[in-house]
């Protein structure tokens, strides 16, 4: 069993923009609470379209998140 079971997670399905060719981008975003720090993984499992589109959704993700909290640490980008 997962010894480091994370604190909080959630699923979103995020439309690509238009003029992009459509599909969607389904990702899952897992939280730990590290008490100084939270620290989360970004995956990308199952979207729809291209893998460039879906790792430049991740970046754009990662980006927010680290612009939001500077200590935070992310994986999976």
């Amino acid at each position: 069993m997962d010894q480091d079971k994370e604190d909080f997670s959630v699923g979103a399905s995020i439309p690509k923009a238009m003029g992009s060719g459509g599909g969607n981008v389904v990702v899952h975003l897992y939280v730990w609470d590290r008490k100084d720090h939270r620290e989360i993984r970004l995956r990308a499992p199952s979207s729809i379209g291209s893998a460039v589109a879906t790792r430049k959704a991740l970046e754009t993700l990662r980006q927010a998140y680290q612009a939001a909290d500077p200590r935070l640490e992310v994986h999976g980008t």
